[in-house]
């Protein structure tokens, strides 16, 4: 019987294909200034749409949303807080029946600084009633407070909207 071939070091080969992930969304960061004013000048625009998943980072599981937040050379600190907050959202999206599609960071270029904006994805069943699709939306935005965090300023501007339709 032969032998399987083992995989050597598999935490090392994911950790190179998250460097090179890391290193496409930095090298296709967005521009700031620039995306706010495409924004204010066409709010659908497809080549906004195309830099922004360019600048995105995705990943399935925590634990390689985890080594992409030591890749971009966050505290321990600042990791545990961001994944408890990702991970509420994560958790409520499932318990309410939502698919959960994993955990993303769009890095944004500011100066000489970059920004990292955190977020988990979620696809809602389309047989749901509108009404349900916002109620389990704003359940999803609150879930960190469930959790004893704080919202983020993205989760305040998201209820925001909720709250207009």
């Amino acid at each position: 019987m032969e032998k399987i071939p083992e995989i050597k070091n598999e935490k090392e080969i994911l950790l190179k294909e998250l460097q090179k992930k890391v290193l496409f969304a930095m090298e296709n960061s967005l521009d700031l200034e620039l995306m706010q004013l495409k924004y204010i000048l066409n709010k659908d625009d497809k080549e906004i749409s195309d830099m922004i998943k360019k600048a995105t980072i995705t990943v399935e599981t925590i634990s390689e949303f985890r080594l992409i937040l030591k890749i971009l050379a966050r505290s321990d600190e600042e990791i545990q807080d961001i994944l408890a907050h990702e991970n509420a959202h994560a958790n409520k999206t499932e318990t309410l029946g939502v698919e959960h599609l994993g955990y993303n960071i769009i890095i944004i270029k500011k100066g000489d600084d970059y920004l990292f904006q955190p977020f988990s994805e979620k696809c809602t069943p389309e047989e749901w009633s509108e009404e349900k699709k916002k109620e389990a939306a704003i359940q999803i935005v609150l879930a960190p407070e469930e959790y004893g965090n704080k919202l983020s300023s993205g989760d305040i501007e998201e209820l925001k909207n909720l709250w207009k339709i």
